[in-house]
């Protein structure tokens, strides 16, 4: 049995996995508690697990790394590694010279999204950043994008103007308030803006192509998409699981 996390920007998430099954992904939010003791209540109820390795996919920064570091040794749960990407990986290639520069959860996305189709795909990721990643049939990765996501969005538009207030918006056509034209706004953007390049990466390459989504805000993006996305929440699990699967 392997467990696998994933430190992002704004939570963190972890599973099991057995065989080629995986346990129901857990997330949470990162809350003013430290780091460390988040880890330990979170995982306090492995310590009977027959767990073999833990497999870590992480973009924090190294500080905060560190500590998940230290924290999981104390734990002694297993043997611990950090996920690193590298250029070449079973058929798949990667297009960054450096490959420190690329987030290891887009990495591990395309990864996973290899093992669903042997279709082009484009694999996007909407959390506290949206990125995009196109890869060919054959393997190829040609290369990616990356955008403020819709939540950074908001924000910024809060901070940088005097009169909008951050308040609970709704998605809606047309909005009669503040709050529901800056939630409608950012995400009608950022969907039809994915659309726009999707369409093009696909007229680009004439070629089938698979469009594959997850993240936070993954469900409602795709729901203002009018092509046929496929969301897969645990993407970068199923990254990290197929890793685990390495003798």
């Amino acid at each position: 049995m392997k467990l696998l996390i994933d430190l992002g920007n704004t939570r963190f998430k972890w599973c099991l996995s057995e065989a080629t099954e995986l346990s129901p992904m857990q997330a949470q939010s990162y809350s003013g508690m430290d780091i460390r003791s988040q880890l330990q209540v979170a995982l306090d109820d492995l310590e009977d697990k027959a767990i073999e390795q833990i497999l870590v996919s992480s973009v924090v920064n190294t500080e905060v790394a560190e500590v998940v570091a230290a924290t999981l040794a104390d734990l002694d749960l297993a043997p611990v590694q950090f996920v690193r990407c590298e250029k070449n990986w079973q058929g798949t290639r990667f297009v960054y010279e450096d490959m420190s520069q690329m987030g290891v959860d887009r990495w591990l996305g395309l990864i996973a999204a290899r093992r669903l189709t042997r279709q082009a795909c484009c694999v996007v990721s909407c959390g506290t950043a949206t990125t995009l990643d196109v890869m060919l049939a054959d393997g190829r990765h040609l290369g990616g994008l990356i955008m403020p996501g819709v939540d950074m969005m908001i924000d910024s538009l809060v901070r940088g103007t005097g009169q909008i207030k951050n308040g609970e918006g709704q998605l809606v056509e047309l909005a009669s308030n503040t709050a529901d034209a800056v939630y409608t706004g950012c995400y009608r953007l950022t969907a039809k803006g994915l659309e726009a390049l999707l369409l093009q990466y696909t007229q680009q390459h004439h070629s089938p192509m698979q469009y594959i989504m997850t993240g936070g805000q993954a469900e409602q993006i795709a729901g203002l998409i009018s092509l046929p996305i496929q969301v897969r929440q645990e993407l970068v699990m199923q990254g990290l699981q197929i890793l685990a699967e390495e003798p």
